[in-house]
Order: C-alpha cells, then sequence, then structure tokens
C-alpha cells in the first residue's frame, strides 16, 4: 500500500499552481486532456467549462507535452485550439480573442483552407492538420496557472529530481543533451552535423536545439559544452579547434532581417558580443563554445556560421517528464 501514498505526494508536488486533473506545462500555463470524444464547438464549451479554452499552443515545448500526453492515451489525433476565421483563409488560437498564431507546426501540405479546426496529429511527430469542425475528437484545453497562497504571479512548479531521461541533464524544468564528440566507422573522421542536422536529431528525441533565456540557463549551458578540444585527436584533418563548438538552437534569416529561436519562444536572452539581430545576407545559425585551449582570449561565447557549415556538437533541450508521470507509465512504477 506505500507505493500509491507516494504516488499521491508526487502528484501533488507536480501539480501545484495547476487544478485538480491538469497538468502543469510550465510555471504560467496548465494542460487538461479530455478523454471524450466530441466536435469542436463542443471542445470549446467543455473547456470553458473546466476553466480553460482549446490548448494554445505557442511553442515546441507546449506542442511536445501535448503530443506526450496523446500518445500516453494511445490516440491518433485530437484537436488544439486553432481556427480559420471562416472564409478569411486566416488561421487563429480558438482563445476570446481570436490571437495571431505565434507558433506552427503544420504538416506538408497544410493547413486545408478548405476546413476550419485543427488537431494535433499524434503519428507523424505532432504536426497539424487542417480537420471537419464536426467530427468527434479527444480534446487538450489549456489554462493559466494559480499560485496556492491567491497572490497574482504564479508560483515556479518545481519538478523533482530524477525527471530526465539517461545521459540528459535536467535544469529549471528542462532536460538537457549535449552530443559530444564521436567518430565514424573508420574511428578517424569526426561526426560532423550542420545546422539542419542538429535540428532534426533533436526533434528526433522530441526535442529541440537548445533555447537560452537567462544568465544562469546560459552558465549552466557553458558548463555542459566545456571541451579542451586542442588536446584532442582529430586524425582525418588535424584541426579540432574547428568542430569544437556547438549549436544551439537560435538562427538568423535575411528576408526579413530577423533572428529566432527554433522553439518559437521569444528572444529575450543574448550573449553575443554585438547582440544577436545581426546583419547578415544569408540563413546562419548560432553556436556556443567554452573551450580555454582554443579560443584562450574569450573561452565562453557565442558566435554564427551559416546553416551549412559543420560542426561535431549540439545541445538539445526539452521539458522534463513530470516523476508522476513516469510512475504511471512505467519508470519506477512496480
Amino acid at each position: 500500500m506505500r507505493v500509491p501514498v507516494i504516488v499521491n505526494l508526487l502528484i501533488l508536488a507536480v501539480t501545484a499552481g495547476c487544478p485538480r486533473d491538469w497538468t502543469p506545462i510550465n510555471d504560467k500555463t496548465c494542460l487538461y486532456f479530455g478523454g471524450a470524444q466530441v466536435s469542436f464547438p463542443q471542445v470549446k464549451v467543455a473547456c470553458h467549462t473546466v476553466g480553460g479554452i482549446p490548448v494554445k499552443i505557442t511553442d515546441t515545448f507546449i506542442n511536445n507535452l501535448v503530443l506526450q500526453q496523446a500518445q500516453n492515451a494511445n490516440l491518433t489525433q485530437a484537436y488544439i485550439g486553432v481556427e480559420q476565421l471562416f472564409d478569411l483563409r486566416y488561421w487563429v488560437y480558438a482563445d476570446e480573442m481570436q490571437s495571431n498564431l505565434t507558433y506552427v507546426k503544420w504538416g506538408s501540405g497544410e493547413p486545408n483552407n478548405d476546413l476550419y479546426c485543427a488537431t494535433i496529429d499524434v503519428q507523424n511527430g505532432g504536426v497539424w492538420k487542417a480537420h471537419n469542425c464536426q467530427d468527434s475528437l479527444p480534446y487538450f484545453c489549456s489554462t493559466d496557472a494559480t499560485p496556492d497562497d491567491g497572490s497574482t504571479t504564479p508560483n515556479p512548479v518545481t519538478l523533482p529530481p530524477g525527471t530526465c531521461d539517461q545521459g540528459w541533464k535536467s535544469f529549471g524544468g528542462y532536460c538537457y543533451y549535449m552530443h559530444n564528440f564521436t567518430t565514424i566507422n573508420d574511428g578517424q573522421h569526426w561526426d560532423l552535423f550542420n545546422f539542419t542536422d542538429a535540428k532534426a536529431l533533436c526533434e528526433g528525441m522530441n526535442a529541440t536545439l537548445a533555447s537560452i533565456h537567462s544568465q544562469a540557463e546560459n552558465d549552466f549551458i557553458y558548463d555542459m559544452v566545456v571541451s579542451r578540444a586542442a588536446t584532442e585527436e582529430d586524425k582525418a584533418y588535424g584541426h579540432p579547434c574547428d568542430w569544437a563548438p556547438a549549436w544551439i538552437g537560435m538562427y538568423h534569416q535575411p528576408n526579413p532581417n530577423s533572428t529566432h529561436w527554433v522553439d518559437g519562444s521569444p528572444v529575450d536572452y543574448c550573449d553575443y558580443p554585438n547582440g544577436c539581430i545581426i546583419a547578415e545576407m544569408y540563413n546562419v545559425g548560432f553556436l556556443v563554445h567554452n573551450d580555454p585551449t582554443c579560443f584562450p582570449t574569450r573561452p565562453k561565447s557565442w558566435f554564427w556560421w551559416v546553416f551549412r557549415a559543420h560542426y561535431a556538437r549540439y545541445v538539445c533541450k526539452k521539458l522534463a517528464t513530470p516523476m508522476a508521470d513516469r510512475m504511471f507509465h512505467g519508470i519506477g512504477y512496480e
């Protein structure tokens, strides 16, 4: 009888700030799974009844959590809070303001503008598909987290330790993975990855190239990527420092001239000396290094280079899995 008691305590620990039966997405938002199959107009009513709206997906991390919850429920698809304004060929969030989309993950050939609602496609990596609003499907809702003390600022949700997969490191409710130096089968040539390669490899682990939003998070990633590459053996080329930096998820596009994180989160932190809004005519990605042997005058730094350039390392990031969810799905539960 002890295990259920422990599980209940863990549930309370990870759901602080969210109503009963809701899952914390981050310190500001909660997620609800509606298992009943209903039409999208009924989804709006159902979400309102439980105090929310059809789930508002604003970045990769929320999309991945919805995908994970849908996978846990053995779904193939579910309604999300995205809809088309009637006859305007314009897609918006299904909130009270019908606000503009700040993040999209449409599948190939989507959206089909002859349809007016949207689903997350569980069998194809969480891409979105336009859907007939009258079809009956499961759904997800979201709502703002509220603190237990009644104040207006949500309390941060502190996840218990041990919520990251083996090989990943935990920080601030997220898990981070760094692909370190490896060689191909001949044992001499290093594995090298361009920006697109690294992005796809992270996404293959239900993660994304890492975004960075504070000095503390930046320092954490610097600690992850610390190296002494000049002492590494590069049998093929003899220039290990050329490959040592690690891709992160920031990228610049020239038209229009703008800089973004691949996960859709805001660019609210930058450690590039001249700022992260740059004047460059090519698509470029950002990298980090922390290596006194290769860069003695500035061991820790960000820099950028073209998408097609190849480097040996990259850093991925994803939401930590709540311990209670792991307990119920075969990790540590007996």
